[in-house]
């Protein structure tokens, strides 16, 4: 949750401490390189794509993510 005004942080960081604000901090740039690791990588070969080869190419992943969203509900349900 965010604070609206400057001096709500600086009086939550005297009760609370710093270590919520490095644990967030942590979490953040965890979350960061795993996105950057997900990424698909940007090089030449992305640039000399066409835009149907483009369009074909996001249709599989979308296929792929829709098929694993499934297989995690399939497994969520029969927990």
């Amino acid at each position: 949750m965010g604070m609206p005004y400057p001096e709500d942080r600086a009086r939550a960081r005297m009760d609370k401490g710093e270590q919520p604000y490095k644990d967030a901090k942590e979490a953040v740039a965890e979350e960061r390189v795993e996105l950057e690791r997900e990424a698909p990588p940007f090089d030449a070969a992305t640039r000399r794509r066409t835009p149907e080869q483009e369009t074909e190419l996001q249709e599989q992943r979308i296929e792929k993510r829709l098929s694993d969203i499934g297989d995690a509900a399939k497994h969520h349900d029969e927990e």
